[in-house]
């Protein structure tokens, strides 16, 4: 039996969901806020809960300890064509050499295999996930994605 359980995210995980994302800000290094502030991120954590994917880890104190995110779209020339967009895939520090994280993508891959043409993930200049292991799992890489802060 894992430590963990992975199940969707529900509007009463919230607060939880609000704490990873300030850490979530603090590792992305922007120089313009992600995090809106308790009000707006409420909304807009409710919205995504309730309309697209989004799963969590919880350890047996039922704390949450990861989480992943993602949006199903019709493709912008052709929307017979759905794209599944990874949004964020945070796991807490002290959890990332364990299971939890691989198994928080492989839930998500399966769930957009299902519903989705093509599947979206990025890593960040800063993320410490190796580019193989995306290669593994079927991806191959495309585009590059630049990041200017205006």
């Amino acid at each position: 039996m894992s430590d963990y359980v992975i199940r969707k995210a529900e509007v009463k995980d919230v607060d939880q969901i609000s704490k990873h994302l300030k850490d979530f800000q603090e590792h992305y290094g922007s120089k313009h806020k992600l995090y809106p502030g308790e009000k707006k991120a409420r909304i807009a954590l409710i919205n995504l809960i309730s309309q697209q994917y989004f799963m969590v880890a919880l350890n047996k104190n039922s704390d949450i300890i990861g989480l992943i995110a993602g949006c199903l779209s019709p493709h912008a020339f052709n929307d017979e064509l759905k794209v599944f967009h990874e949004l964020f895939w945070w796991v807490q520090k002290e959890y990332r050499q364990e299971k939890v994280g691989m198994e928080l993508l492989d839930q998500c891959i399966a769930f957009a295999r299902s519903k989705a043409d093509w599947v979206i993930f990025g890593l960040g200049p800063n993320s410490t996930v190796p580019r193989d292991l995306f290669l593994s799992k079927g991806f191959r890489e495309d585009e590059q994605f630049f990041l200017m802060e205006v």
